[in-house]
């Protein structure tokens, strides 16, 4: 005999079998996501980006780009107006031979080189500051507090913090085998966690800031990158990932493909926090980065990194 008792266990069973399943896919792929082009960058003459390398922004949304072929720093307002440019050609203080990654934390500006070590530090007015004295180049960076920066280099396997006089402190591994050519990452520190991408392998990870891996994600599906043999160096010869970011509203993972992507370097893979794949944005044109402000605008390069290109963001 159904007693109202069970009638009630049951129902409610169904109901946190409902709420569980309604989790998952709420966390797996529900939202979609859809970008507007709300500004173009670049195409005015005093403004005019010859070779566009690194970009980021500041709290009020200012833009700052750095450009390989004139050896400088340039700052655009959130609207596209040029304001300032500061760098010349040179290895003295404020000056560029390969200026390459830029990042801002609280209130500075920090400027590497690509195959050149050390980081500039400038201010919101592109007044040169000091230099960070770290002995070998890095291939990406982020400046993380208490003084310190982050760094990854070509042939490693963790991330190093450096203090401002360019003294290792604390490491954060993220992979233990010794295959230091395909260990090359692009990575971010945020919410007391590291998200890092590789660009050579199909993998994407999280890891705690003690550097246990949290979730690994292989989104292309590729079981194999290509390589070649050079001498004594095996060299891979598809770049899986280039860049990795967040956005200010849901703290979304956004990793741009390379060369493995269907869309070759225009493909954006979207994750949570949680590694739950929820939506893959194609930009219109092909870009090496990819940045997003604090208004949840993403920015890319376009026309060979000549032009940048600032999108909305629409969750949906």
């Amino acid at each position: 005999m159904i007693t109202i008792m069970n009638i009630k266990k049951k129902k409610l069973k169904i109901f946190f079998l409902l709420f569980f399943i309604s989790l998952a896919f709420s966390d797996a792929g529900e939202v979609t996501i859809k970008i507007k082009e709300a500004l173009t960058i670049g195409n005015e003459r005093r403004g005019i980006i010859f070779q566009w390398v690194g970009l980021t922004t500041d709290p009020e949304n200012n833009i700052y780009i750095t450009d390989l072929k004139d050896y400088s720093v340039k700052k655009y307002n959130s609207e596209g107006k040029f304001l300032k440019k500061a760098g010349r050609k040179g290895q003295g203080p404020g000056e560029f031979l390969t200026p390459g990654p830029i990042d801002f934390h609280d209130g500075f500006l920090y400027i590497g080189q690509i195959q050149h070590p050390g980081i500039q530090i400038f201010d919101t007015d592109l007044n040169y500051i000091k230099s960070i004295p770290i002995n070998q180049p890095l291939i990406s960076f982020q400046a993380v507090g208490n003084d310190q920066i982050a760094g990854s280099i070509f042939l490693g396997n963790k991330i190093q913090l450096y203090d401002f006089d360019g003294k290792e402190a604390m490491a954060i591994p993220y992979v233990q085998n010794e295959d230091f050519m395909l260990n090359a990452v692009e990575f971010r520190m945020f919410n007391n966690n590291l998200y890092v991408c590789f660009q050579w392998k199909d993998i994407i990870c999280k890891f705690s800031l003690t550097g246990k891996k949290i979730w690994e994600r292989n989104i292309l599906k590729v079981k194999k990158i290509k390589t070649k043999k050079i001498k004594n160096f095996t060299l891979p010869q598809d770049i899986c990932f280039k860049t990795i970011t967040s956005d200010c509203e849901r703290n979304f993972i956004f990793v741009l493909g390379g060369h493995l992507s269907k869309n070759v370097n225009r493909d954006v893979y979207v994750l949570t926090p949680k590694g739950k794949w929820v939506d893959t944005i194609t930009l219109p044109e092909q870009t090496h980065t990819i940045h997003i402000d604090s208004e949840n605008f993403l920015l890319s390069r376009s026309e060979y990194g000549t032009l940048v290109k600032k999108f909305k963001l629409i969750f949906q």
